[in-house]
């Protein structure tokens, strides 16, 4: 059996990999036979191999072929982001938004803030210290009431995660009258 050399270019989160195709590998069973490798989930190569796109691109394309590489890339690149100008770019609102992070009570900083200034513009009371970076009960507060508003549920908790996020992201993206 021939088999030639592809070189063949993939985008991975913005990085550019390059990986030559090569014949799929086999591996040996206790009995001494051999199969071919079976698909792996995306979420299983990413625990063994860590984040490195690079080094993921590479073990998936020798291991299991470019069309099952294919079809992770697919299901990557069609991943939301943030689109407001007001929260896109925020490690842990991206995170919130991501449904890899929650912000409650105690959390401060600049991502606080957004979130508080995004509550002031849609006339939520946060108290007279406003927008101070600091999540605190009238913070807590003005989440749950904007959930309730918003019809996003789980309104007894007032903290920030992907619904609150995507909510906020919708009203204050690129196109609103907010910005």
């Amino acid at each position: 059996m021939r088999t030639s050399k592809v070189e063949v270019t993939y985008v991975i989160r913005r990085t550019e990999v390059f990986a030559p195709k090569v014949a799929k590998p086999r591996m040996r069973a206790a009995g001494g036979s051999t199969s071919r490798l079976p698909p792996w989930p995306s979420a299983l190569v990413g625990h063994r191999l860590g984040h490195d796109p690079i080094e993921q691109a590479a073990f998936l394309q020798r291991t299991i072929g470019n069309q099952a590489i294919l079809r992770i890339l697919a299901q990557q690149t069609s991943h939301p982001t943030l689109t407001s100008p007001r929260f896109s770019g925020d490690p842990l609102l991206e995170a919130c938004f991501d449904d890899r992070a929650r912000m409650t009570q105690g959390h401060r900083g600049r991502s606080v803030e957004k979130v508080q200034q995004a509550l002031l513009d849609l006339g939520y009371n946060l108290g007279p210290s406003g927008a101070d970076g600091i999540y605190g009960q009238k913070t807590w507060d003005a989440v749950k009431q904007f959930k309730a508003n918003e019809g996003l549920g789980f309104e007894d908790m007032g903290d920030v995660g992907p619904g609150t996020m995507h909510r906020l992201d919708e009203l204050f993206g690129s196109k609103s009258s907010f910005g």
